[in-house]
């Protein structure tokens, strides 16, 4: 066979050496350009863990609220992390459902484990269930919004005090986690901030341990410091359980209604603002009263609850006994004005705002105008008739009393703190 010419087979195999240079240029660019697209589809995986939650304090800064610790895990669901978590989590459906997506995911944990590079174990806390002290004004949160109480009120500033962790995962376009991908934490917030309020534990724990025992359920208890207004305590039975809402809503004792700052009818300790009026207008001080068991206004005829009637009384003997005619008596020599502006200064008939967005029921206090009429000023001379007020209000006009006469607004908050340490 006739060999071809070393000229004829060189520009043949130039081109050859050509063509195939093309061909790997080509793959070249085009496994470029499969690398660069997935890296537009690789992504961040997000992962925002609440770890503790502002806290309300008593007065000696003392939370309030019955807090307990907790583990939880921020998971990559690998086959190393899956055999450390082994019977640790409080729930092994839900994790088990965890690994199985191969993305991400948190857990709450039985015990603590020891952190990896598969697992970023992290401590918080939470509320223990059950109505907490002063459940009423502490208020409560559901669905992650707060509903009511210092929960509502001082919601923007609570939950700045809250802290959490931001944990951020490279993921591909599954939602996988890459190798290898970087994994960044992010701790917010600083522990400890909070509301502290002028309740004092202790006499809190003894005013709800006293409503408990009473019959019926249903009341409330005040304990005011005098000269201060600071509120010591404040109860409200029956108490809802925050964890149980639904069936609170259902019962007909009406647990939700803090009736501390709910107006009703006042009755005989009222009978301490007619005296204070007599006595401020300095008519009262030597004031007699022969109780006979009866008393007639404009022939409405008001009875004594001792039939018999008590004889001879002074203010002090009247208030004792607790005699209606004495006070009905008494209010003769005062005007309709005068019972009325001393009411209105003891804060009757005015809401008691005792924190923001928190107040008590003004209730209703008569008119100087409804006072004149003789049987309405009889009637409100020892706390019936149209008269209402709330357990709050009557705690503050004997706060007055017992400071002289010189009434203190009550309050619930001292302040803020950022720390837990210092307001």
């Amino acid at each position: 066979m006739r060999k071809a010419p070393i000229r004829t087979i060189l520009p043949e195999a130039l081109l050859l050496l050509c063509l195939a240079g093309m061909i790997v240029r080509l793959l070249a660019a085009s496994q470029t350009e499969e690398s660069t697209l997935a890296g537009v589809r690789q992504g961040n995986y997000h992962l925002h863990v609440p770890l503790t939650s502002g806290v309300i304090y008593d007065c000696h800064m003392q939370p309030l609220s019955q807090s307990e610790q907790i583990c939880c895990a921020v998971v990559n669901p690998t086959p190393e992390a899956s055999a450390l978590l082994f019977a640790k989590t409080v729930d092994p459906d839900t994790t088990a459902a965890g690994f199985q997506s191969r993305s991400p995911f948190l857990c709450r944990l039985t015990a603590p484990v020891q952190s990896s590079k598969d697992i970023t174990v992290l401590n918080g806390t939470e509320n223990r269930p059950g109505p907490l002290p002063a459940q009423h004004l502490l208020g409560y949160i559901q669905n992650g919004q707060a509903a009511s109480g210092l929960e509502r009120a001082y919601e923007p500033w609570l939950r700045s005090c809250s802290t959490a962790a931001d944990i951020t995962f490279t993921v591909d376009a599954n939602g996988m986690l890459l190798a290898g991908g970087e994994q960044k934490q992010i701790l917010s917030g600083a522990p400890g901030g909070g509301i502290v309020t002028t309740l004092d534990a202790e006499i809190q724990q003894i005013a709800e341990e006293c409503l408990q025992s009473a019959a019926p359920h249903a009341g409330a208890v005040v304990v005011l410091r005098c000269g201060t207004g600071e509120i010591a305590a404040c109860a409200s039975s029956p108490v809802y359980d925050p964890v149980h809402l639904a069936d609170a809503l259902n019962r007909e004792d009406a647990p939700f209604l803090n009736r501390a700052l709910s107006a009703y009818s006042v009755g005989s300790v009222f009978k301490l603002v007619t005296a204070s009026t007599a006595l401020e207008h300095g008519s009262g001080k030597k004031f007699m009263y022969d109780c006979t068991g009866e008393i007639s206004v404009k022939g409405k005829r008001f009875r004594c609850h001792k039939l018999a009637g008590h004889g001879l009384l002074d203010m002090q003997n009247a208030l004792i006994q607790s005699c209606n005619p004495y006070f009905i008596s008494l209010s003769r020599i005062v005007t309709p004005e005068m019972l009325h502006d001393t009411a209105e200064q003891l804060g009757f008939g005015t809401e008691t705002e005792i924190a923001d967005g928190l107040c008590g029921s003004a209730g209703y206090l008569p008119s100087a105008q409804e006072l004149h009429i003789e049987a309405e000023k009889a009637n409100f001379s020892f706390g019936q008739g149209k008269l209402l007020a709330t357990p709050l209000q009557i705690a503050a006009m004997t706060a007055c009393i017992a400071d002289d006469g010189i009434y203190t607004a009550p309050y619930l908050v001292s302040g803020l703190t950022p720390d837990g340490t210092q307001l």
